[in-house]
């Protein structure tokens, strides 16, 4: 994977949804217990995460 300084948005939006995608796939394949889902599931934690850090605080911003 990229560096978090030089991927953009629309790159991790895209991780996103394929390892999401690749998630669901492998729940119905495997069920939800499978040690597999957990281990893609933690790698779209891990690509959210990374997505939220390159977002503009919305905190801060007034209307």
């Amino acid at each position: 994977m990229s560096n978090i300084n030089t991927v953009t948005l629309s790159e991790l939006q895209q991780q996103i949804s394929i390892c999401r995608n690749r998630m669901y796939r492998v729940w119905k394949e495997k069920g939800y217990t499978d040690s597999e889902v957990l281990a893609v599931s933690m790698e779209l934690d891990q690509l959210l995460n990374r997505y939220y850090l390159l977002q503009p605080s919305k905190a801060y911003l007034r209307p």
